[in-house]
């Protein structure tokens, strides 16, 4: 019904509906006005009729006493008046008639009555209510509904001279009104109030009808409307709904869902534009499949591949399998059927056969899309041009057939074996190294040929090969392999393992890669030693002393936990004076000296190394303190016997030594360190030539007492321009070409400290004081500002050619500061100087420990023209692991490998190495301490580009310098 109803429009059911339930609110009211009339009138004749029949039941039994029957026949013939009445009498104890509104019923049976037919609906309720009042006693009323009649009964005793002795008879007053004609009056009245009230029920109705109108159906009318219009394309229609209700929500909601229709349409018709242009560039084609009918739908690309002219009226899937190669038709067709059946997509692919009798190739790509009953309905997919994809897929297998030529040709050992491990191919080179050729070789297992074996453990190696079959992947030796040669010849190598693999990915065979590394790994070797050991007197340097210390601070090398060890920090005094009078080749000499000496003193347990300069470091383990100065005493004694000769000069030297006693746990290492730095300096400040043993008490005196020194030092001299600036010139020891113009000034700058003596501090005693202090910031601020003033001064007195090269050195902490790059790009700015003369000296150990920071400053630098060296070169095993990464134009090799390369092989070789690395990487090298001609000429030997130290040039202020270069403009 709900389903009709809603065919036609609102503005027509809804009047219609307000018309029935006019209707059924008129025919509810009418019929409740009357049923409750109705009730008024029963509930009122009720009382009435038991009043009437009560008054009855006392006349007629007051009769009954005196004898008076004829009276009691009269007033129930009274009755006859009273149009309500339908039955009046009175009945005996047989239910004859005492008394009736007809006298000719007198003395008859009430049943002949009540049998008639207008009497036969009362005759049971009658006879029930006669036998209930007699047993009661009391009068009775009851309704007759389907007769609208009241019949109401009372009890009598039958008394008086009449009566024969023994039980009084019994009988009864019988009334009945019939209430049809005020139940028709009262729903005459209540149709009557009905239609009064029709026309102001109708009024409203119809008020209603006009405001729902104008609220609901004449808005819905409005966007039912626009919902056609926009339906049948005219898209720019909006309903114009207003309101906060419902229906103006709902208007303004279509209204947005007509404006994205809008937007989705003409993206869907650029999208279609896109993709039809997309697939016309990459030769992809689309096509759908009409499985009940047959029809394909082609677009433009997909005839261009197949090449079908694309007026061609039907296309099918038989003319598609036409076009399919006869050799790939059953396989593209069983891939279809399969979709079809198993509903998977497929992908395939197959050739074609142009027009022209050429092979096209294509990749297939297909889905089914099936109906509710899972039936397949239609076929889409895709065809893709690959043609040139499998033109370069053969092309790339042959030429992996040439690389087998190509393998025996090259440089490395290749060992190629079979999916079993056997050989199949040697090349000469792998042929040299393991003394098989390879025809013997052939179809042996690589174990055999191929020996291997730890050279620390001496135990066979794991076989490359087995891991490369088993994991499919890539994989290299362990370290320290070493290859045994068929004649018993050992050669270190370094190799890689990749599978071989067909067209198809199935792994055919394994190469093995492999090449000699002997010498490299003898370098390597040295290059580990050099990394823990001072080049110049043999002992541990202080990468490996700190170890020692570290690991003896935090862990005890006992199960009990309980031990002592001495730490001794000697620092030589004036030793500076040896350097300056005789120089540095002097002073190294007596450094070396000084380590044999002192290396006599101490056990084969104990640690000493050289930390630096003219400083030394032992570990004295499980000593106590007292033994400890007795090793401090000895090692004084032998430096005070010692006379170093020099020329014609003899020198003497002394030592100041800080002694610290700790227990592992107690102490960090750098705590120790700087404990021991404490003593030195309080045995330096009571006289030299002695030892303090440090002891806790005396920590934050000597501790404040240094670093307001130094940090009052260091900043007065900042701000009272006690800092100065010094030069060494560096040299190119390439031979200067005749005819080039001369080359500008190229120099490292370098700062001294002038104490309030008057006495030029070297760099040596006060920078490292600078860096602990967090003041060599300020330091390399003030250098910057300083070089930059006085190069900009000299520049626009003699011009930009009159310097060349100009070096700055950079500290760690002041290379981790993030405001540095922007003070020397404003200090730049500021003197108009060309970022090309200046080269940033970086150590590798600033630069490796923050390297990401130090990766960005230099790009940002170089960006701007500035150009950067890589300082001390080689002092660190990790100098060539990060060559490559930092971005340097100059590599300045370490000092202590430069000197006495005339007559040292092994710092021969590591400068000769360092140089070439620097130049196979693109990058300059410039020799550091070069001291005497013999040095000079062996790094022009070796083809060093530059050179700097005492024998070229020894420093000098940087106003003189200048001064002494004064070129014309």
């Amino acid at each position: 019904m709900w389903q009709g109803l809603f065919r036609y429009p609102i503005n027509t059911t809804l009047p219609l509906f307000l018309l029935v339930v006019a209707l059924i609110l008129g025919t509810l009211y009418t019929l409740t006005l009357i049923h409750n009339q109705q009730r008024s009138i029963l509930a009122n004749a009720e009382r009435e009729l038991a009043t009437e029949i009560s008054r009855m039941q006392r006349i007629v039994q007051n009769h009954l006493a005196n004898n008076g029957t004829q009276a009691i026949q009269d007033e129930i013939a009274a009755l006859n008046v009273d149009i309500r009445v339908r039955l009046a009498g009175v009945v005996d104890e047989r239910q004859h008639y005492v008394a009736a509104l007809n006298r000719g019923m007198r003395e008859r049976p009430l049943a002949e009555t009540l049998d008639a037919e207008p009497m036969a609906a009362l005759a049971d309720p009658l006879r029930t209510l006669l036998t209930d009042a007699r047993d009661r006693r009391a009068a009775k009323v009851r309704h007759v509904a389907g007769e609208n009649t009241l019949i109401a009964v009372a009890p009598l005793q039958f008394t008086g001279p009449l009566v024969d002795l023994g039980r009084s008879p019994s009988g009864a007053v019988i009334l009945a009104w019939d209430l049809s004609l005020p139940f028709r009056q009262a729903r005459t009245a209540a149709l009557n109030s009905a239609l009064l009230l029709a026309p102001i029920l109708i009024a409203a109705l119809a008020a209603l009808w006009w405001l729902i109108y104008q609220a609901l159906g004449r808005r819905l009318s409005r966007l039912s409307r626009t919902a056609e219009q926009i339906a049948g394309g005219e898209h720019h229609q909006r309903a114009g709904v207003t309101g906060r209700d419902e229906i103006g929500r709902l208007a303004r909601a279509f209204d947005r869902m007509a404006d994205g229709l809008v937007q989705e349409q003409a993206r869907l018709r650029e999208s279609e534009q896109r993709l039809y242009l997309a697939q016309a560039f990459s030769g992809v084609g689309t096509w759908e499949w009409e499985i009940a009918s047959g029809d394909l739908v082609w677009t433009r690309p997909t005839y261009q591949l197949f090449d079908l002219p694309e007026d061609t009226t039907e296309v099918t899937f038989e003319h598609y399998l036409e076009r399919v190669h006869p050799d790939d038709r059953a396989r593209v067709q069983a891939a279809v059927e399969q979709s079809l059946e198993q509903g998977t997509a497929y992908s395939i692919e197959h050739r074609v056969l142009t027009r022209d009798g050429d092979e096209r190739w294509l990749l297939g790509s297909g889905d089914v899309l099936r109906d509710a009953d899972g039936q397949p309905r239609r076929m889409y997919g895709i065809v893709q041009d690959i043609t040139a994809t499998k033109r370069a897929e053969a092309a790339l297998f042959r030429e992996k057939e040439y690389a087998q030529v190509t393998l025996a040709s090259i440089g490395d050992g290749v060992i190629t074996t079979d999916t079993r491990g056997r050989v199949t191919f040697l090349n000469p080179i792998a042929e040299y190294l393991t003394g098989w050729t390879t025809d013997a070789a052939t179809g042996e297992p690589l174990t055999r040929v191929f020996n291997i074996l730890n050279e620390i453990t001496r135990k066979p190696a794991v076989n490359p090969v087995e891991r490369c079959l088993k994991e499919g992947r890539i994989v290299g030796l362990a370290n320290h392999t070493m290859l045994l040669r068929k004649d018993g010849q050992e050669f270190a190598i370094e190799d890689s393992a990749a599978p071989i693999r067909d067209r198809d990915g199935e792994i055919v065979g394994v190469v093995l890669v492999f090449h000699d590394v002997t010498q490299a790994r003898e370098l390597a070797n040295q290059l580990s030693w050099q990394a823990t050991h001072d080049a110049l007197t043999g002992l541990p340097n202080r990468h490996a002393f700190e170890q020692r210390l570290e690991q003896l601070a935090r862990y005890p090398e006992s199960q009990k936990g309980h031990e002592n060890h001495t730490l001794l920090y000697i620092d030589l005094d004036q030793f500076k004076v040896v350097n300056d009078v005789a120089g540095h080749v002097a002073g190294d000499q007596m450094i070396r000296q000084v380590g044999e000496l002192m290396l006599d003193q101490v056990r084969e347990t104990d640690l000493l190394a050289r930390l630096g300069g003219d400083e030394f470091g032992i570990i004295l383990t499980h000593c106590d303190i007292a033994h400890a100065d007795r090793i401090a005493n000895a090692i004084h004694t032998v430096l005070d016997e010692l006379r170093f000769a020099w020329e014609d000069r003899v020198f003497r030297i002394s030592a100041s030594i800080g002694i610290i006693e700790f227990q592992p746990g107690e102490r960090s290492m750098n705590q120790l360190l700087a404990d021991a730095d404490i003593a030195v300096y309080a045995a330096k400040n009571a006289g030299r030539r002695r030892s303090h043993i440090f002891r806790p008490e005396d920590q934050d005196l000597q501790q404040h007492r240094r670093e307001m020194d130094w940090a009052t030092q260091i900043s007065d001299a900042v701000e009272q321009g006690r800092l100065v600036l010094f030069a060494q010139m560096i040299h190119p020891l390439a031979e200067p070409d005749s005819g080039a113009p001369p080359a500008g000034l190229s120099f490292e700058v370098l700062v001294r400290l002038r104490s309030q003596d008057d006495e030029l501090i070297p760099p040596g005693v006060f920078l490292p004081a600078a860096e602990r202090f967090d003041l060599i910031s300020i330091v390399d601020r003030w250098i910057i500002t300083r070089t930059f003033s006085m190069v900009a001064d000299h520049i626009r007195l003699h011009g930009p050619a009159s310097i060349e090269h100009c070096a700055v050195n950079l500290s760690g902490a002041t290379l981790s500061d993030e405001t540095l790059l922007p003070f020397i790009r404003n200090q730049l700015s500021l003197h108009q100087l060309p970022g090309e003369i200046f080269c940033f000296e970086v150590t590798e150990t600033a630069a490796i420990s923050n390297l990401q920071a130090a990766m960005r400053f230099i790009r940002e630098l170089r960006g701007m023209g500035c150009r950067f060296a890589l300082d001390d070169f080689g002092s660190g095993l990790s100098s060539f692991a990060y060559l490559k990464t930092l971005p340097v134009d100059y590599l300045k090799i370490d000092g202590s490998f430069v000197r006495n390369i005339a007559t040292d092989p092994v710092n021969d070789a590591l400068v000769g190495n360092i140089n070439d690395i620097g130049h196979l990487l693109d990058k300059k090298t410039i020799a550091e301490f070069a001291e005497d001609a013999s040095t000079i000429a062996r790094l022009r030997e070796l083809k060093v580009d530059f050179a700097q130290g005492y024998g070229l040039h020894r420093p000098q202020p940087l106003e003189e310098l200048f001064a002494m270069h004064n070129p014309p403009r």
